[in-house]
């Protein structure tokens, strides 16, 4: 990348960007995270002329015309006002904000966003490889501080290792773990919160790598893949292998047979589906099995059965979050578009798909489809996402003209 100072405040704005929600910034510091972006945004228009295109401002248009049904249908319905117009602002400034500063150079962009995320990836690769040098031993880790007052959490005795959020040298967020022959393995998080999310993040950086130019680009990949794969997130996982698929076969399916179809086929997916299947801790049947699989079944049950109810409008955008915070019968996860479902009703999903619908009809190649698999992935099932940057950030960005720009031969890793 070109070091210059519009190249510099670029970076700058995409950090920014990245600790909104879901980062451990924004939890708890979203205010002064906008202020900081905002700033930035400033100093970086005035670097340029800057013109919002067409096809950008319909995508921003689409993307209003959402927050303003969550803003009314929120108000109207009773839900918690604050949250509701804070979440409602967050989705319309930065998505005019993205829009503004992508359409001058979003290739800079994305490669700031890619090399942010190479930086994260190396320091989770040097934990866990500090964690294995001292025996598995989770004492032997330097903990730099305790981060459950960003993300909300009390302060407890933990009976077992990597239950807080804690910050790891050199910088590795971890929350959870998971088990191997008997040891836990933390899960690291880079900047953000929780697995669910951050394999989203890391799993974008790598497929981004396939429209821009890079020297070492395969170890990038690497590091990148190695960073998602080290949240140990089973969606994660399954929206990886959507990306890679599309990447390798789409649009143009061959059939003739080869050697490397047949490993393919009868070898590779069917040992890497057993293993998503059956792996200790991150498996679907351990996952079903656990706490986690439970309530995430009971998110999507609970959320059917108040759809239902209130088809059309929900019951109001971001209300029912409080049964969160009660434990029992009535402790509920909203997980996935699914399981916010009923908040928002028919309309809203419809309103919330339609920037999906537009960006991938005129920002998407063929070929460039794949970027936005893994997020799709993981937002319908895992995370609900309404204000979290990373959906508007893909949703303006024009692929199809950055491709084209850096004539990017696309190559699997």
């Amino acid at each position: 990348m070109k070091v210059s100072t519009k190249n510099i405040l670029l970076f700058l704005w995409t950090l920014a960007l990245l600790c909104f929600r879901p980062s451990i910034f924004g939890e708890k510091y979203n205010l002064l995270v906008c202020i900081v972006f905002l700033f930035l945004t400033f100093l970086v228009i005035t670097t340029g002329n800057y013109l919002i295109r067409k096809n950008q401002f319909a995508v921003f248009a689409l993307i209003a015309l959402m927050a303003f049904y969550f803003l009314a249908q929120g108000f109207i319905l009773k839900a918690p006002t604050a949250i509701v117009f804070n979440s409602c602002f967050l989705i319309v400034f930065v998505s005019i904000s993205i829009a503004i500063v992508t359409s001058y150079n979003a290739v800079q962009i994305i490669k700031a966003f890619i090399l942010i995320h190479v930086a994260l990836s190396l320091s989770s690769i040097v934990t866990i490889f500090l964690y294995i040098l001292f025996g598995l031993n989770p004492d032997g880790l330097i903990s730099i501080t305790d981060l459950n007052d960003l993300v909300g959490r009390p302060h407890l005795e933990y009976i077992y290792a990597f239950e807080g959020h804690t910050l790891y040298f050199p910088y590795s967020v971890n929350w959870a773990s998971i088990g191997v022959a008997g040891h836990p393995i933390p899960r690291m998080l880079g900047i953000y919160r929780e697995a669910g999310m951050a394999q989203i993040f890391f799993f974008t950086a790598y497929f981004m790598s396939y429209l821009v130019d890079f020297n070492r680009t395969r170890l990038i990949r690497t590091m990148l893949l190695l960073g998602g794969i080290l949240t140990f997130s089973t969606s994660g996982l399954l929206s990886f292998f959507a990306g890679y698929i599309l990447l390798n076969h789409f649009p143009q399916w061959k059939f003739r047979f080869s050697t490397r179809k047949f490993v393919i086929a009868f070898i590779a997916v069917p040992l890497i589906l057993f293993v998503l299947i059956f792996a200790p801790d991150i498996g679907v049947l351990d996952k079903v099995a656990s706490l986690s699989g439970g309530q995430r079944t009971q998110s999507f049950l609970h959320s059917v059965k108040l759809l239902s109810e209130n088809p059309v409008f929900g019951t109001g955008y971001y209300k029912g979050f409080e049964n969160m915070d009660s434990r029992g019968e009535e402790y509920v996860q909203f997980l996935g578009i699914i399981g916010v479902a009923y908040q928002i009703g028919f309309v809203g999903i419809i309103l919330y798909f339609l920037p999906w619908i537009y960006a991938i009809n005129y920002f998407h190649s063929k070929k460039t489809v794949f970027v936005l698999a893994p997020c799709l992935v993981t937002l319908f099932f895992s995370q609900p996402s309404y204000n979290d940057m990373i959906v508007w950030f893909l949703l303006l960005i024009n692929f199809k003209e950055t491709s084209q720009q850096q004539h990017t031969y696309f190559h699997p890793l």
